[in-house]
């Protein structure tokens, strides 16, 4: 950067004719006097601060972006910030004085100023005032809505005839200014120059409904009263380059389309492979990003400048309707297609993706390490993306969209709320931090070299198997030492943030981002995940257009449905009465699969079943080949020959096959227990399957609630006192872990001795593992019949039961424990044993080729989506196309849907 020891001369624009624009209709082009002629006549001069500045090693840089107008967020920013400070007296409210730079701090503002609080005129006069004293250490990025304000030049020049108005050539959908008029006729809204700005702001701007009257409350507070009058002039005055204040047109004549400072490259949007390189008007691509920058800041000078010559409408020699600046208006809109750098987003369905390896090349051959940008938000916390092979660090720090439950008495267009976040670049590092909605603080540090990253920080920017992606580390409010990684998964407009352990974290990370040696950890040392952490966010931005809305499409794909090589299924609701029509016909598509080779698992959350036992079912029950699997003659080679005899087929020999083809809950907790190496679980449960499983992994030493036969023990339907909780514990003290298996006689009694052994081992300084077969909290027990209480209207209703998930819970509470290790759908103890290889006891599927079918959304869809696998949702169980309409959680939303099974076809054809 250039030293600069001079008093810069600023440019005011004041002392020349000025046509109001709202005064008739003629030509103002023809007055329009010569901007550098205007320039040289009236300037003021103002005393640059730190004129010597350099960037150097122990420089820091802050990056502020999309601010919208919310004048007390930029207050809450500029008081945690270590490079800005307030000097100088009070000055009500415009601030607590001047706003100034440390001696080695930089600001760079990352575009989108105004729009949606009453702080637009303070937030830009303010960022102005710092960069005429800062010039070296300030420098903005123009955004999609400043130079958005272009616009009210021209469009507010005059109200054409009905029809006429100019419109967004990218909206199709637009609403006419007539159309408007129409649907506000209530509210007086008339066909004049007031009603199309309140148009333009609220159809074709992108901007809030509440913009105009926040512009009309910032405009009473610093002067006393505003009227709308008042609000009209002063949009049209801001970038209008005659008028005494033009100071939006200023801030965009100090903006720029890119920046780099060091390694760092500053963008409103991002680059993609279609922008890179790219100069609008220019054949070609720029060969390195210094060329592109100072390309794309020269022509957008340029552009600037045709602005100011001919700020209104006017027919070109093709007579075609043009305006001075137009192609600079349309760059930042979604007009430019994806060759812009200011309207880009850089999710995809809601998810951060990492940039391809075109755009990682052409940074790294120039030196760029650090990518920041603005535009799209994307929860409470900037979105990091770090590359696995470059190391390249993308930061997307719009957190706009924060707190849609914000308060709205001062500002009815605040979606933040108290959440806050600084952007802090120092020569080697990043730092991020800040606090969230619940009150709690966040914070990470990054560095350029990913190797010198320290855990938990070094998972921010990598993503787990389920998509999502690490997004910060929170600090909890009971423990400060205690870290949580919260994590973001998209779908569309909905965010679901999720917080679990360091070890949660690097046991579902995706291989590419797994190869540093210290994220790679194994299900030994798991402890288990919270029940309580999940939440969804809303990151619908006020500038989408109807353009960017769109229906969910769930139709079935059958190409990629019947390329899969793993069919995994769930039981309930998907296979029916196989003497039914329908029933026979989805046990037809099963065996289909299955005679082409494909391999096929079931999963369910009974943990009353073993897998043995499933195994005949289906076979003897629904008739499916399971015994004709290649799988299974492989394993079995005449096993298929006893297909409908297992009188003859011994179960160690079933067992052998139900491994590979049969998942049950209480087959995963047993297999869990085993790779914990723990030996001594304390079960409480009313069926044998979880103790004949906990047999097959040579786990004996158990204590039940039950015997072996499945009988249960009188000692444990005791009633609850001191004694007999005591007698109990003392019996079996050495128990190593508690295992809650769903129990058809759950006592006060069993709920007790679980939490003294949980409770006692805590005093003692040890952790005792709580395994639960699933958090279901209730399940479907059948349906009433139509005449059942006719009276009441009871007939025709589910008849439901409490789940496994109501037992664990109320463990929880009264042992005062937050994290369980759940091993039913959707957990991730089931996801990792479908992962685990074969040879180390799992089942060895590759996600990647694997479709789920199942019938309910919370468990087996969002066991799908939980591996990064594809799901068919289908509606003959307890799921309507309604509930998959309302649903707002990514990790519930299926790939397609079918009304059953039998409906998917044959799949010949494909």
């Amino acid at each position: 950067l250039a030293q600069v020891s001079f008093c810069e001369r600023t440019p005011r624009f004041r002392g020349h004719r000025m046509l109001c624009p709202c005064a008739g209709t003629e030509d103002r082009n023809e007055f329009r006097v010569n901007q550098e002629a205007a320039e040289a006549e009236m300037a003021e001069v103002v005393a640059v601060e730190n004129p010597f500045f350099t960037y150097s090693e122990d420089t820091v840089i802050e990056f502020i972006t999309d601010v919208e107008g919310h004048w007390e967020y930029f207050l809450r920013l500029a008081h945690c910030s270590k490079v800005l400070y307030w000097d100088d007296e009070e000055r009500g409210d415009w601030g607590p004085g001047i706003l100034r730079l440390r001696a080695n701090g930089m600001l760079v503002f990352g575009g989108d100023a105004p729009d949606k609080g009453p702080g637009d005129i303070r937030l830009v006069k303010t960022l102005l005032g710092l960069k005429k004293r800062f010039p070296q250490q300030v420098y903005f990025i123009l955004g999609n809505r400043d130079i958005m304000k272009l616009r009210f030049i021209s469009e507010l020049h005059e109200v054409g005839p009905p029809g006429q108005e100019w419109l967004p050539t990218w909206d199709l959908k637009a609403k006419t200014f007539d159309q408007f008029l129409e649907e506000h006729q209530d509210k007086g809204i008339e066909r004049n120059k007031l009603g199309k700005l309140k148009w333009l702001l609220h159809c074709t701007m992108g901007c809030q409904d509440t913009t105009f009257d926040t512009r009309k409350r910032e405009l009473a507070i610093l002067k006393g009263r505003a009227s709308d009058a008042d609000v009209l002039s002063s949009y049209i005055s801001s970038v209008d380059s005659q008028s005494a204040d033009p100071w939006m047109l200023e801030f965009c004549r100090f903006g720029k389309i890119a920046l780099v400072i060091g390694d760092i490259l500053f963008l409103h949007g991002g680059i993609s492979t279609e922008s890179y390189g790219i100069v609008p008007g220019k054949e070609g691509r720029c060969s390195s990003v210094k060329d592109w920058v100072d390309q794309l800041n020269a022509w957008k000078d340029q552009q600037l400048q045709d602005f100011c010559r001919s700020p209104l409408f006017y027919k070109d020699q093709n007579g075609k309707q043009r305006r001075g600046g137009e192609d600079l208006i349309l760059y930042g809109t979604p007009a430019a297609g994806k060759s812009s750098v200011i309207y880009h987003n850089p999710f995809q369905d809601g998810n951060p993706v990492q940039r391809s390896e075109e755009v990682q090349d052409f940074l790294q051959k120039s030196g760029i390490d650090r990518v920041l940008s603005g535009h799209q938000p994307h929860g409470q916390t900037p979105t990091v993306v770090r590359h696995p092979h470059t190391g390249l660090l993308a930061i997307t720090a719009d957190t706009s969209r924060s707190d849609s439950k914000a308060s709205k008495i001062f500002n009815p267009a605040d979606n933040r709320g108290i959440v806050y976040s600084a952007v802090r670049l120092l020569r080697d590092s990043v730092e991020i931090e800040g606090q969230l909605a619940d009150g709690r603080y966040h914070g990470c540090k990054l560095h350029r070299d990913p190797e010198k990253d320290k855990l938990p920080d070094a998972l921010v920017g990598r993503q787990l198997t389920d998509g999502s992606w690490v997004k910060t580390i929170v600090f909890t409010d009971d423990n400060p030492r205690r870290k949580l990684v919260q994590t973001a998964l998209g779908k569309g407009f909905s965010v679901k943030i999720c917080d679990m352990s360091e070890h949660t974290a690097c046991l579902q990370l995706r291989d590419e981002f797994k190869k540093n040696a210290m994220l790679k950890v194994t299900i030994r040392d798991f402890h288990g995940s919270s029940t309580s952490a999940i939440s969804l966010e809303d990151c619908r931005d006020g500038d989408l257009t109807s353009s960017h809305m769109h229906l969910r499409d769930f139709t079935l794909n059958k190409r990629e449905f019947f390329e899969c090589e793993t069919f995994i299924f769930a039981m309930m609701g998907v296979f029916l009465d196989p003497k039914t029509p329908l029933g026979a016909q989805i046990v037809a598509r099963v065996n289909e699969l299955i005679f082409k080779g494909k391999r096929v698992i079931w999963i369910t959350n009974n943990s009353n079943k073993t897998r043995s036992g499933l195994m005949k079912e289906l076979e003897d029950i629904y008739g499916i080949k399971v015994f004709h699997t290649t799988l299974s003659r492989t394993l079995s080679p005449d096993g298929w020959k006893w297909s409908g005899k297992h009188d003859k087929m011994g179960e160690k020999e079933i067992r052998k096959l139900a491994h590979q083809h049969v998942v049950t809950t209480s087959y995963t907790c047993a297999w869990f227990l085993k790779q914990k190496d723990l030996k001594r679980p304390f079960v409480i449960c009313s069926n044998p399957s979880i103790l004949q499983e906990l047999d097959t992994f040579g786990i004996t030493k158990y204590v039940a609630t039950i015997h072996a036969d499945g009988k249960a023990k009188p000692e444990y339907l005791q009633e609850l006192n001191s004694k007999n909780v005591t007698e109990l514990v003392a019996k079996y003290p050495d128990v190593d872990s508690v295992v809650i298996c769903w129990d058809q006689t759950f006592t006060a009694l069993k709920m007790a001795v679980a939490t003294q052994y949980l409770k006692w081992a805590d005093d003692n300084g040890k952790h005792l593992p709580v395994i639960t077969c699933s958090m279901d909290r209730s399940g479907i027990l059948g349906v009433t019949n139509e005449k059942f209480c006719k009276d009441q209207n009871f007939g025709g209703k589910k008849i439901r039961a409490i789940g496994n998930g109501v037992m664990t819970g109320a463990i929880m509470q009264s042992a005062s424990i937050s994290e369980v290790v759940d091993v039913g759908k959707p957990s991730l103890m089931l996801l990792e044993q479908l992962r685990t290889p074969s040879s180390e006891g799992g089942m060895g599927v590759d996600f990647s080729k694997a479709v789920v079918v199942g019938s309910t959304l919370k468990t087996d869809i969002e066991l799908a989506n939980g591996g990064g696998m594809k799901s068919l949702l289908v509606l003959s169980g307890v799921t309507s196309r309604e509930d998959v309409n309302k649903e707002v959680n990514p990790m519930r939303i299926p790939t397609w849907i079918a009304e059953n099974l039998a409906a998917v076809g044959t799949g010949e054809s494909h």
